[in-house]
């Protein structure tokens, strides 16, 4: 049995391997955090360490890569293609076993039932995911109701709270979250009657000027999920703020 000093924490400690200059790693780590590879091995050493680390570290890729041109035989791969299938009917049928042991009446063979926590509506989904929401929209509602994600009023809507101010117009500004219809947060919402305001941009709202547009989020796609629910949904432009008619707001 061999007694060494630790060259970090400088205590006595029983040598295993001979080549152990620390007593733990965590004096190990310690040690190349405070000192260079020359002050802890010396310079001969350290010249032959890091050419090690050069060649482990050498490129790999395309021609240089020892599996470079070769293909797996069909045996190869049907040795693969039968322990993958396996595996994953053997996680099948754990997971199984746990969902029935605790009684649990969501358990769809690899799927789970989920109740959304906006629309209140249940998706299926994979059972490790613990999915709250059963789409991103629905997840930006909830995250608004929340008060996770405040939204604050876009310069459009603040001129348009401003003109609602001045002509006391019977509506309240609801972009923040307040209001959820379906999967939609209108901007304003009239205080007693099912209508709705829309403050669209054309950039935002427009396929001809963004490509990324859908259908949905068109001036007539928007208006058609709001009558779906019930609701008039009126679609003002941001470059008619500035000379808005009155007559174009419902009262």
């Amino acid at each position: 049995m061999r007694i060494k000093t630790c060259l970090n924490c400088k205590k006595d400690f029983i040598l295993k391997d001979p080549r152990s200059i620390t007593c733990s790693r965590k004096c190990g780590a310690g040690l190349r955090r405070e000192k260079t590879f020359e002050e802890i091995y010396g310079k001969e050493k350290s010249n032959i360490i890091k050419e090690k680390m050069r060649n482990n570290h050498a490129d790999v890729s395309s021609k240089n890569n020892p599996m470079y041109g070769k293909k797996l035989s069909e045996e190869h791969r049907r040795k693969i293609s039968k322990k993958g299938i396996s595996c994953s009917e053997e996680n099948k049928k754990l997971f199984a076993k746990i969902y029935i042991q605790n009684g649990n009446p969501n358990w769809k063979g690899g799927r789970k039932i989920y109740i959304c926590q906006n629309c209140k509506k249940e998706f299926v989904d994979t059972y490790y995911v613990n999915r709250k929401c059963c789409s991103r929209s629905c997840a930006t509602l909830n995250q608004r109701k929340n008060g996770s994600f405040v939204k604050k009023p876009t310069k459009p809507e603040q001129t348009f709270i401003e003109i609602i101010r001045q002509n006391e117009l019977p509506y309240k500004y609801v972009g923040n979250g307040l209001v959820s219809i379906g999967k939609r947060n209108p901007d304003f919402i009239h205080n007693e009657k099912n209508i709705v305001i829309e403050i669209f941009g054309r950039f935002w709202h427009t396929k001809e000027l963004n490509s990324l547009v859908t259908d949905k989020r068109t001036e007539k796609g928007t208006i058609h999920d709001y009558l779906q629910n019930g609701y008039q949904c009126v679609v003002i432009w941001e470059d008619e703020l500035q000379n808005l008619s009155l007559a174009r707001i419902p009262c």
